[in-house]
């Protein structure tokens, strides 16, 4: 993947980032990523795989379909429900066994 200073600015961006925040993610300083962006240098390649990693996992996360992370959010819904139900359900088999 080729990364160019548009491409990573586009990225943060996207992501609501700021430059020191996405520093942050990748173990660099704010100015880095700015002369990233400038295209003034490139990601040594330490920091390079971990931004092919973490644009990779955002672009998956981004571009899954709206139904299905509706159809996600609900089950996660359903199964804190159901773990509460077990739980208190528990709770329960725990009186009778005293």
């Amino acid at each position: 993947m080729e990364l160019t200073g548009a491409k990573i600015k586009k990225f943060r961006l996207d992501r609501g980032l700021s430059r020191k925040e996405l520093g942050d993610e990748i173990g660099v300083g704010f100015s880095t990523i700015s002369g990233w962006e400038l295209d003034k240098w490139e990601p040594n390649p330490k920091a390079k795989n971990i931004l092919i990693k973490i644009m990779a996992e955002f672009e998956a996360e981004t571009y899954v379909p709206i139904n299905l992370r509706e159809e996600i959010r609900l089950l996660k819904i359903e199964l804190k429900g159901y773990k509460k139900l077990c739980l208190q359900q528990q709770k329960i088999l725990d009186q009778f066994a005293k």
